[in-house]
């Protein structure tokens, strides 16, 4: 069918269709009028230099990405020789997560001005985040880099995190540093927490309080007491608090600091008498940063029972301790101990010389958690040989992240005692056992947290125990629920002063250690374990 060559209406179509045409042209050329307009009126938006860079600044700091870009890229068409604005359109480019355009910007800009270190370091932190740590080096290899200055801080911090072999030098050096932006000065102790694999706290600090309620209160007391099963259950209080004082100095040796006291109160009249404070510390040296690390020290503690003991008014001094340790970090993930030392008792036939030994260590869980564990044996020679021992102990603990901060624990330990001299020697039965004495302990428990509020966590726990003997008068086991409040933290004691100068932008750096607070060092997990350290002078 052939088309006509006229509409059929007498060209009323034909009229329309032109003043369609020309109604859209007048609505393109009004739009596009109104689109210069507005360009024009945000371009003029900030007349002077700076105005623009705040104007920037604000949009970058607001993760205002594809904004930062346009404003950027306006007024470098303004001020196209300053080099703040070329160096925040590199940055806009890396908020709006378009990194090879910021690469191509702060390399475009350094091959002009290669003595402009600030931009360096937001060249180096583009390459960072594309995975590539030897292009991020090659950026900071200037001299401008070098000088000290609060700039080359930056540098030597994104050089740590660029170059893992060397991380301790170079955070060590910006340690050293005269003075540091304030971004960067909050940021290097977390930044050396996390990177840093020989990372020891200038100052570190743990306090506990806990109460709750025990249906064996003689279980762990340190008078190694006889079961009652007549005897019912006890509410408990304890308070635990530990500090370290081990201040970085810069070279191979610093010194070691440390004071620990623990407080156990029970509350039922006939076991209220065991209560006890336990008071220790340790004063050494650290040889080496790196592995193999090695601290030598001298340990004391004091054990006094303040209602007395037996038919004695207290305050009572029960035990008093004075040992020598070594600790070798063998590795980051293994360390070892060994300890010797002499142990007088108010009991003086339980006193005895010490001899034990210890290993453990750490294996990460990746993202979900951790795994501690730990080692121990032990031997000790008493005055009377009844209370000759020889131990071992195993001990392990999990830590568990979960959703919304908050942390899960289960811990559980094992060990074995033999007394071997202890059936009836010389007509005396002091155990109340026709053979040897041996003990087998269990312990498991797990606990849960709240989320970390400035350093400080709400724990609910709850261990079983269960310890056989062939010595049925010291057979005992235990339900124990514990609530708990734990205040932990540390700090770094000195670093770069605050810089009188300010960076173009400030770089954001992750301020969280990476730690929960909570984690536990092998002395720890053993010490931890009350039976434990009843039969083990390595943990006390």
């Amino acid at each position: 069918m052939l088309q006509r060559r006229y509409p059929i209406d007498g060209g009323k179509q034909k009229t329309a269709k032109i003043s369609h045409t020309f109604q859209a042209i007048a609505t393109i050329a009004i739009t596009t009028w109104l689109l210069s307009l507005c360009a024009t009126t945000a371009q003029a938006q900030c007349q002077d230099l700076d105005c623009a860079i705040k104007e920037i600044q604000e949009l970058i700091a607001s993760d205002q990405g594809k904004a930062a870009v346009e404003a950027a890229k306006n007024y470098s068409k303004a001020f196209p020789d300053d080099r703040g604005i070329q160096v925040l359109l590199g940055v806009s480019y890396l908020t709006a997560d378009n990194t090879m355009w910021a690469i191509r910007v702060l390399t475009r800009h350094v091959q002009n001005h290669p003595d402009d270190c600030e931009a360096r370091t937001w060249l180096a932190r583009a390459y960072l985040t594309t995975g590539k740590p030897d292009m991020a080096t090659e950026a900071l290899k200037d001299p401008a880099c070098s000088d000290g200055s609060p700039v080359a801080v930056r540098a030597l911090m994104l050089k740590a995190v660029a170059t893992p072999e060397d991380t301790h030098n170079l955070l060590l050096k910006a340690r050293k540093s005269k003075s540091a932006w304030k971004i960067e000065r909050l940021a290097l102790p977390s930044l050396i927490a996390r990177q840093d694999s020989t990372y020891m706290p200038d100052l570190s600090w743990r306090l506990e309080a806990s109460g709750g309620w025990t249906s064996n209160p003689r279980m762990g007391s340190p008078t190694d007491a006889t079961s009652d099963s007549s005897a019912g259950g006890s509410a408990l209080s304890g308070l635990d608090f530990w500090l370290n004082l081990s201040p970085e100095t810069g070279i191979v040796i610093r010194p070691v600091l440390e004071f620990q006291t623990r407080m156990f109160w029970l509350f039922a009249k006939d076991t209220r008498k065991l209560s006890y404070v336990q008071l220790g510390g340790k004063v050494g040296l650290q040889v080496w940063a790196s592995s193999p690390r090695i601290i030598l020290s001298y340990r004391p503690d004091l054990v006094i029972m303040p209602l007395g003991f037996r038919n004695e008014a207290g305050p009572v001094s029960f035990s008093a301790g004075h040992r020598g340790e070594l600790e070798i970090e063998i590795s980051r993930w293994v360390t070892a101990f060994f300890g010797a030392g002499r142990r007088i008792f108010r009991e003086l036939p339980r006193t005895r010389t010490e001899v034990d030994l210890a290993l453990g260590g750490h294996v990460p869980l990746g993202k979900i958690g951790n795994l501690v564990w730990a080692g121990a044996g032990r031997v000790y020679r008493a005055r009377h040989p009844a209370y000759n021992l020889h131990g071992a102990s195993l001990a392990l603990s999990t830590q568990f992240r979960l959703p919304k901060g908050f942390l899960a624990k289960a811990s559980a330990s094992f060990s074995a005692d033999w007394y071997p001299d202890s059936a009836g020697f010389g007509g005396i039965d002091i155990f109340g056992s026709a053979t040897a004495r041996r003990d087998l302990l269990f312990r498991v428990g797990p606990a849960f947290f709240s989320p970390d509020l400035k350093g400080v966590r709400i724990g609910l726990g709850y261990d079983y125990s269960n310890r056989l003997s062939t010595a049925q008068n010291y057979a005992f086991d235990d339900h124990r629920i514990t609530l708990k409040v734990a205040w932990t933290g540390d700090k770094m004691l000195w670093g770069p002063g605050l810089a009188d100068s300010a960076p173009i932008i400030d770089m954001p750096w992750d301020t969280s250690s990476g730690s929960t607070g909570l984690e536990e060092r092998v002395q720890d997990l053993l010490r931890q374990d009350e039976q434990v350290q009843r039969s083990s002078s390595c943990v006390q």
